[in-house]
């Protein structure tokens, strides 16, 4: 494993535990304020297990020639691309905007919500990207060495956490839609050899674990913001080859 790729993740873990892993309560013994979510080594299991296995079938034996192996057997049975993982990606996140928007109420309002998909997008966008210039992992249909993680699948299970933390309250059964979704993009990545079953793995834990960081921190510093107005404008945007939605907000 390049040092560069062990070192970021050392860093990062350090960092996230040390600013808000530990709660200093004064010599009145204030009690400390009880947040829905939080930094317990539970919450994020099985998004570092799917790093782990990321990280491992990438990099060590027999996990790589497996991960070789599964990428050719998936391309001799499904020979034809799908070619809508573009927009899927998306839709977990777009799905608890239209739930909203029928009568099916969230549990943050709007604005809260926002704030949480928009700093979990850019956790997930900084963190890809870092990752991609540091492992250098050639994709498997040999175009660009930007293989590890997949960003399609990071986006995809960011977005499927977020629907389940905004809709568990109502069902399961929003979790498993959302993670479905999410899982699908990523066996369209691995058909359409655009990734490594690896990669895929990697992408989903962290997509998991930056939407999971994202409500623990906006929690945490929300009170702050109690009393200020905030102005919110939701516009569609065009960058060249596709059409969005961009959020903007002024406090």
């Amino acid at each position: 494993m390049p040092k560069s790729f062990a070192l970021f993740l050392v860093v990062m873990l350090v960092q996230v535990r040390s600013v808000l892993g530990t709660q200093i309560i004064d010599s009145l013994n204030v009690q400390p304020t009880r947040f829905e979510h939080q930094l317990t080594y539970g919450n994020f299991v099985v998004p570092s297990s799917l790093i782990l296995c990321g990280v491992m079938g990438t990099y060590v034996d027999p996990f790589r020639r497996w991960n070789v192996d599964l990428r050719d057997e998936v391309l001799w049975k499904s020979p034809r691309k799908l070619h809508f993982d573009d927009q899927l990606r998306y839709l977990p996140v777009v799905s608890v905007y239209l739930l909203n928007f029928v009568g099916v109420e969230s549990k943050n309002r709007f604005v809260d919500r926002s704030i949480v998909i928009f700093s979990s997008y850019i956790l997930t966008t900084v963190t890809v990207r870092a990752l991609k210039s540091a492992t250098g992992i050639m994709r498997p249909d040999s175009s660009l060495r930007t293989s590890f993680p997949s960003g399609h699948a990071t986006l995809a299970f960011a977005g499927a956490e977020f629907l389940w933390q905004e809709y568990k309250h109502k069902s399961v059964w929003y979790g498993v839609a959302g993670y479905g979704l999410a899982g699908s993009v990523g066996v369209m990545r691995v058909i359409n050899n655009r990734h490594w079953f690896a990669d895929v793995l990697a992408g989903a834990g962290i997509g998991i674990l930056c939407t999971k960081t994202a409500y623990i921190i906006y929690e945490r510093v929300k009170p702050r913001f109690k009393n200020r107005k905030v102005e919110t404008l939701v516009y569609p945007s065009y960058n060249g080859d596709g059409w969005g939605v961009s959020l903007a907000m002024r406090f």
